[in-house]
C-alpha cells in the first residue's frame, strides 16, 4: 500500500496532467470557427421587436361586446385580458388602481381613480408609455373595468 505523501504526489501529477489538456480543449473550443460564427450572429429579433411581440393583442372579432368577469375580460368568447383592482392611498386620498394584463402575463395598462369620484381617470399604457384621461361616469367597478377595457381595445392595447 502506498503512503499518504505518495498518494498526494500521484494525485497532483494526475491533476496537472489532466488540467492543461482540459484548458487546451476549452481554448480550442472557444476559438473554433463554428463557435465564432454563432457568437457573431445577430439575435433573431431586436429587443424592440420582441417587446412588440409580447404586447400583441389576442386575435378575435373586436366588434362583439366586451364581457367582464371577476379578474377576466372576454370578447368573442376569447380571454383577452386579466385585471386586478387594488385600493390604496395617495396624498391622503383613496385611490383605486385597475391593472390590465394580456393573457401572456404582460402588463398592458394601469388606471388610477382618485376616491369614489365619477370623473376622468388617468390611464398609463406600457406598450408605448403613454398617459391619457378616460371619462368614467360610474362608480361600479365592473362598469369601470368595461369602460377602461373598451378604451384599451379601441386604441389597440388589448
Amino acid at each position: 500500500m502506498k503512503s499518504l505523501p505518495q498518494f498526494i504526489l500521484l494525485f497532483v501529477m494526475l491533476f496537472t496532467a489532466i488540467h492543461p489538456l482540459q484548458a487546451q480543449k476549452k481554448k480550442r473550443h472557444a476559438s473554433s470557427p463554428d463557435r465564432q460564427k454563432s457568437q457573431a450572429q445577430p439575435e433573431k429579433y431586436s429587443s424592440a421587436d420582441s417587446l412588440q411581440q409580447s404586447f400583441k393583442p389576442v386575435k378575435r372579432n373586436t366588434t362583439l361586446p366586451v364581457m367582464v368577469f371577476p379578474g377576466k375580460i372576454r370578447q368573442d368568447s376569447v380571454l383577452i385580458a386579466n385585471y386586478t383592482i387594488t385600493d390604496g392611498s395617495w396624498e391622503g386620498k383613496l385611490v383605486k388602481t385597475f391593472t390590465f394584463y394580456l393573457p401572456n402575463g404582460v402588463k398592458a395598462a394601469e388606471a388610477m381613480i382618485l376616491g369614489i369620484s365619477k370623473d376622468a381617470c388617468s390611464i398609463t399604457t406600457f406598450k408605448d408609455n403613454k398617459m391619457a384621461q378616460v371619462e368614467i361616469n360610474v362608480i361600479n367597478n365592473t362598469a369601470r373595468v368595461k369602460i377602461l377595457a373598451t378604451y384599451l381595445i379601441t386604441n389597440g392595447y388589448l
